[in-house]
Protein backbone atom coordinates (compact mmCIF):
# COMPACT_ATOMS: atom_id res chain seq x y z
CA UNK A 1 0.00 0.00 0.00
CA UNK A 2 1.15 3.54 -0.74
CA UNK A 3 0.06 6.90 0.64
CA UNK A 4 0.63 10.37 -0.83
CA UNK A 5 -1.12 12.38 1.90
CA UNK A 6 0.37 11.35 5.23
CA UNK A 7 -1.79 8.25 5.64
CA UNK A 8 -5.25 9.73 5.08
CA UNK A 9 -5.77 7.63 1.94
CA UNK A 10 -3.96 4.58 0.55
CA UNK A 11 -3.53 2.97 -2.87
CA UNK A 12 -2.92 -0.74 -3.42
CA UNK A 13 0.39 -1.22 -5.25
CA UNK A 14 0.83 -4.96 -4.61
CA UNK A 15 3.15 -6.52 -7.23
CA UNK A 16 0.98 -8.04 -9.99
CA UNK A 17 -2.00 -7.79 -7.63
CA UNK A 18 -0.90 -11.00 -5.91
CA UNK A 19 -2.24 -10.50 -2.40
CA UNK A 20 -1.76 -14.21 -1.59
CA UNK A 21 2.02 -13.77 -1.39
CA UNK A 22 3.44 -13.38 2.14
CA UNK A 23 5.50 -10.19 1.86
CA UNK A 24 8.25 -10.15 4.49
CA UNK A 25 10.02 -6.87 3.84
CA UNK A 26 9.89 -3.67 1.80
CA UNK A 27 12.65 -1.08 1.37
CA UNK A 28 11.82 2.26 -0.24
CA UNK A 29 14.52 4.71 -1.38
CA UNK A 30 12.44 7.63 -2.67
CA UNK A 31 8.95 8.28 -4.05
CA UNK A 32 9.56 6.03 -7.07
CA UNK A 33 12.08 3.31 -6.21
CA UNK A 34 11.49 0.39 -3.84
CA UNK A 35 12.09 -3.35 -3.48
CA UNK A 36 9.81 -5.91 -1.83
CA UNK A 37 10.66 -9.40 -0.56
CA UNK A 38 8.15 -12.27 -0.52
CA UNK A 39 8.93 -15.71 0.88
CA UNK A 40 7.05 -18.96 1.33
CA UNK A 41 8.17 -22.58 1.41
CA UNK A 42 9.86 -23.37 -1.90
CA UNK A 43 10.00 -19.85 -3.32
CA UNK A 44 11.43 -16.46 -2.40
CA UNK A 45 11.22 -13.49 -4.76
CA UNK A 46 12.39 -9.88 -4.75
CA UNK A 47 10.38 -7.35 -6.75
CA UNK A 48 11.54 -3.89 -7.81
CA UNK A 49 9.60 -0.81 -8.87
CA UNK A 50 10.88 2.41 -10.45
CA UNK A 51 7.48 4.14 -10.72
CA UNK A 52 6.11 4.13 -7.20
CA UNK A 53 4.55 0.69 -7.41
CA UNK A 54 2.55 1.15 -10.61
CA UNK A 55 4.61 -1.62 -12.18
CA UNK A 56 6.99 -4.20 -10.70
CA UNK A 57 9.64 -6.53 -12.06
CA UNK A 58 10.86 -9.77 -10.48
CA UNK A 59 14.61 -9.28 -10.03
CA UNK A 60 15.42 -12.36 -7.94
CA UNK A 61 13.94 -15.83 -7.37
CA UNK A 62 15.19 -18.66 -5.17
CA UNK A 63 13.90 -21.92 -3.69
CA UNK A 64 15.52 -20.90 -0.39
CA UNK A 65 13.55 -19.13 2.34
CA UNK A 66 14.77 -15.52 2.60
CA UNK A 67 13.81 -13.73 5.82
CA UNK A 68 14.84 -10.10 5.48
CA UNK A 69 16.90 -7.54 3.61
CA UNK A 70 18.54 -4.22 4.45
CA UNK A 71 20.44 -1.50 2.60
CA UNK A 72 23.52 0.56 3.42
CA UNK A 73 22.43 3.27 0.95
CA UNK A 74 20.22 3.52 -2.14
CA UNK A 75 22.54 1.19 -4.09
CA UNK A 76 24.09 -1.42 -1.79
CA UNK A 77 22.12 -4.00 0.16
CA UNK A 78 22.00 -7.57 1.48
CA UNK A 79 19.35 -10.27 1.92
CA UNK A 80 19.73 -13.29 4.21
CA UNK A 81 18.07 -16.74 4.10
CA UNK A 82 17.61 -19.56 6.58
CA UNK A 83 20.71 -21.72 6.93
CA UNK A 84 21.60 -24.39 4.37
CA UNK A 85 24.42 -26.93 4.83
CA UNK A 86 25.80 -25.07 7.83
CA UNK A 87 25.86 -21.59 6.26
CA UNK A 88 23.50 -18.62 6.03
CA UNK A 89 23.08 -17.78 2.31
CA UNK A 90 23.55 -14.05 1.71
CA UNK A 91 22.66 -12.22 -1.51
CA UNK A 92 24.09 -8.80 -2.34
CA UNK A 93 23.10 -5.97 -4.66
CA UNK A 94 25.15 -2.92 -5.67
CA UNK A 95 22.67 -1.32 -8.10
CA UNK A 96 19.64 -0.54 -5.97
CA UNK A 97 18.17 -4.03 -6.21
CA UNK A 98 18.22 -4.42 -10.00
CA UNK A 99 20.49 -7.45 -9.73
CA UNK A 100 21.37 -9.80 -6.84
CA UNK A 101 24.40 -12.07 -6.58
CA UNK A 102 25.38 -14.59 -3.89
CA UNK A 103 28.30 -13.70 -1.69
CA UNK A 104 31.14 -16.26 -1.79
CA UNK A 105 30.29 -19.40 0.18
CA UNK A 106 33.44 -19.08 2.29
CA UNK A 107 32.33 -15.62 3.44
CA UNK A 108 28.78 -16.64 4.37
CA UNK A 109 28.14 -16.83 8.13
CA UNK A 110 28.51 -20.25 9.74
CA UNK A 111 25.25 -21.54 11.25
CA UNK A 112 24.57 -23.81 14.19
CA UNK A 113 22.52 -26.99 13.50
CA UNK A 114 18.93 -26.01 12.75
CA UNK A 115 19.61 -22.30 13.22
CA UNK A 116 17.40 -19.88 11.26
CA UNK A 117 16.32 -16.26 11.13
CA UNK A 118 12.88 -14.87 11.95
CA UNK A 119 11.03 -13.63 8.87
CA UNK A 120 10.18 -10.28 10.44
CA UNK A 121 11.84 -8.15 7.77
CA UNK A 122 13.90 -6.49 10.52
CA UNK A 123 16.03 -9.49 11.50
CA UNK A 124 18.74 -7.79 9.36
CA UNK A 125 19.79 -4.18 9.92
CA UNK A 126 22.58 -1.82 8.86
CA UNK A 127 24.28 1.33 10.09
CA UNK A 128 26.52 3.55 7.98
CA UNK A 129 28.24 2.22 4.88
CA UNK A 130 29.69 -1.06 6.14
CA UNK A 131 28.15 -2.35 9.39
CA UNK A 132 25.40 -4.98 9.22
CA UNK A 133 23.88 -7.30 11.83
CA UNK A 134 21.31 -10.08 11.75
CA UNK A 135 19.67 -12.11 14.49
CA UNK A 136 18.88 -15.81 14.68
CA UNK A 137 16.65 -18.39 16.33
CA UNK A 138 18.22 -21.62 17.54
CA UNK A 139 16.18 -24.74 18.41
CA UNK A 140 18.58 -25.71 21.21
CA UNK A 141 20.22 -22.51 22.45
CA UNK A 142 19.90 -18.75 22.79
CA UNK A 143 19.58 -16.59 19.71
CA UNK A 144 22.74 -15.18 18.22
CA UNK A 145 23.66 -11.92 16.48
CA UNK A 146 26.05 -12.04 13.54
CA UNK A 147 27.92 -8.85 12.66
CA UNK A 148 29.96 -7.75 9.70
CA UNK A 149 32.00 -4.53 9.67
CA UNK A 150 32.96 -4.88 6.00
CA UNK A 151 29.61 -5.02 4.18
CA UNK A 152 29.21 -8.78 4.58
CA UNK A 153 32.62 -10.05 3.52
CA UNK A 154 33.47 -11.42 6.98
CA UNK A 155 31.29 -12.13 10.02
CA UNK A 156 31.64 -12.56 13.78
CA UNK A 157 29.00 -14.06 16.10
CA UNK A 158 27.84 -13.33 19.64
CA UNK A 159 25.28 -15.14 21.77
CA UNK A 160 22.44 -13.14 23.30
CA UNK A 161 20.39 -13.92 26.40
CA UNK A 162 17.24 -14.32 24.28
CA UNK A 163 16.26 -18.01 24.34
CA UNK A 164 15.31 -20.10 21.32
CA UNK A 165 13.46 -23.41 21.27
CA UNK A 166 9.86 -24.23 20.51
CA UNK A 167 8.16 -21.41 22.43
CA UNK A 168 10.88 -18.76 22.30
CA UNK A 169 11.50 -16.18 19.60
CA UNK A 170 15.29 -15.98 19.75
CA UNK A 171 16.20 -12.65 18.10
CA UNK A 172 13.06 -11.43 16.33
CA UNK A 173 14.27 -7.95 15.47
CA UNK A 174 17.35 -5.72 15.71
CA UNK A 175 17.90 -1.97 15.64
CA UNK A 176 21.12 0.07 15.99
CA UNK A 177 21.34 3.77 16.82
CA UNK A 178 25.01 3.90 15.85
CA UNK A 179 27.87 1.43 15.39
CA UNK A 180 27.94 0.55 19.10
CA UNK A 181 24.45 1.02 20.53
CA UNK A 182 21.82 -1.55 19.66
CA UNK A 183 18.73 -3.48 20.78
CA UNK A 184 17.69 -7.09 20.17
CA UNK A 185 14.14 -8.18 20.96
CA UNK A 186 12.48 -11.57 21.43
CA UNK A 187 10.52 -13.35 24.12
CA UNK A 188 8.31 -16.30 24.90
CA UNK A 189 5.03 -17.12 23.12
CA UNK A 190 2.48 -19.08 25.18
CA UNK A 191 -1.24 -19.84 24.96
CA UNK A 192 -1.86 -18.02 28.24
CA UNK A 193 -0.05 -14.87 27.07
CA UNK A 194 3.39 -14.05 25.79
CA UNK A 195 6.23 -12.38 27.66
CA UNK A 196 8.75 -10.06 26.06
CA UNK A 197 12.52 -9.97 26.38
CA UNK A 198 15.05 -7.34 25.30
CA UNK A 199 18.86 -7.29 25.20
CA UNK A 200 21.00 -4.20 24.74
CA UNK A 201 24.58 -3.74 23.58
CA UNK A 202 27.02 -0.85 23.91
CA UNK A 203 29.90 -2.42 21.97
CA UNK A 204 28.46 -3.10 18.54
CA UNK A 205 27.02 -6.48 19.43
CA UNK A 206 30.13 -8.11 20.86
CA UNK A 207 28.17 -8.75 24.07
CA UNK A 208 24.54 -8.39 25.16
CA UNK A 209 22.86 -7.72 28.51
CA UNK A 210 19.25 -8.19 29.55
CA UNK A 211 17.03 -5.16 30.06
CA UNK A 212 13.68 -4.72 31.76
CA UNK A 213 11.30 -6.37 29.28
CA UNK A 214 8.40 -4.71 27.47
CA UNK A 215 4.82 -5.84 28.12
CA UNK A 216 4.97 -8.61 25.50
CA UNK A 217 6.95 -10.06 22.61
CA UNK A 218 8.01 -7.20 20.34
CA UNK A 219 8.87 -8.10 16.74
CA UNK A 220 9.58 -4.58 15.48
CA UNK A 221 11.91 -2.02 17.09
CA UNK A 222 12.93 1.45 15.88
CA UNK A 223 15.04 4.28 17.29
CA UNK A 224 13.45 7.74 17.09
CA UNK A 225 16.04 9.74 15.10
CA UNK A 226 15.49 13.12 16.80
CA UNK A 227 15.49 11.71 20.35
CA UNK A 228 18.75 9.96 21.11
CA UNK A 229 17.54 7.62 23.87
CA UNK A 230 13.96 6.99 22.65
CA UNK A 231 12.97 3.63 21.15
CA UNK A 232 9.59 2.31 19.99
CA UNK A 233 8.77 -1.43 20.00
CA UNK A 234 5.67 -3.07 18.51
CA UNK A 235 4.18 -6.56 18.66
CA UNK A 236 1.00 -8.61 18.70
CA UNK A 237 -0.07 -7.34 22.13
CA UNK A 238 0.80 -3.66 21.82
CA UNK A 239 3.40 -0.90 21.66
CA UNK A 240 6.02 0.02 24.26
CA UNK A 241 8.28 3.05 24.42
CA UNK A 242 11.67 3.46 26.10
CA UNK A 243 13.29 6.82 26.86
CA UNK A 244 16.52 5.37 28.28
CA UNK A 245 17.92 3.47 25.32
CA UNK A 246 15.91 0.29 25.84
CA UNK A 247 16.80 -0.35 29.49
CA UNK A 248 13.20 0.14 30.69
CA UNK A 249 9.86 0.18 28.81
CA UNK A 250 6.35 1.60 29.20
CA UNK A 251 3.26 0.21 27.47
CA UNK A 252 1.44 2.97 25.55
CA UNK A 253 -1.02 1.12 23.29
CA UNK A 254 -2.68 -2.29 22.88
CA UNK A 255 -3.01 -2.30 19.08
CA UNK A 256 -1.52 -5.39 17.40
CA UNK A 257 1.33 -4.22 15.12
CA UNK A 258 4.16 -6.11 13.46
CA UNK A 259 6.67 -3.58 12.09
CA UNK A 260 7.67 0.02 12.81
CA UNK A 261 9.87 2.71 11.29
CA UNK A 262 10.47 6.22 12.65
CA UNK A 263 11.11 9.15 10.30
CA UNK A 264 13.49 12.00 10.98
CA UNK A 265 11.53 15.13 11.93
CA UNK A 266 8.32 13.14 11.57
CA UNK A 267 6.16 10.38 12.98
CA UNK A 268 6.71 6.68 13.50
CA UNK A 269 4.77 4.47 11.09
CA UNK A 270 3.66 0.95 11.95
CA UNK A 271 1.70 -1.80 10.18
CA UNK A 272 -0.27 -4.73 11.50
CA UNK A 273 -2.76 -7.46 10.85
CA UNK A 274 -5.65 -7.14 8.36
CA UNK A 275 -4.20 -4.12 6.57
CA UNK A 276 -3.82 -2.01 9.67
CA UNK A 277 -1.61 1.12 9.51
CA UNK A 278 -0.77 3.40 12.43
CA UNK A 279 1.04 6.69 12.92
CA UNK A 280 2.66 7.76 16.20
CA UNK A 281 3.96 11.24 17.01
CA UNK A 282 6.53 11.40 19.83
CA UNK A 283 6.10 14.62 21.85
Amino acid sequence: MRTFDGGRTWRDVTPFGDVTQPYRDVEAFDRDHAVALSSKDGLSQIYRTADGGTTWRVVFSSPLFFDCMAFFDHKRGLAVADSVDGRFPVMATSDGGRTWLPTPVESQPVAMPGEAARATGTCLTTFGRHDVWFGTWDPADNGRVLHSADSGRTWTASTTQLPGGDTHEGVSTLAFRDRRTGIASGGTVATNGDSGAVNVTANGGKSWTSAKPPAGVRIGVAWVPDRRETVVAVGRTGTDISTDGGRTWRLIDHTSLFAVNCARNGPCWAVGQSGKAAKLWIH
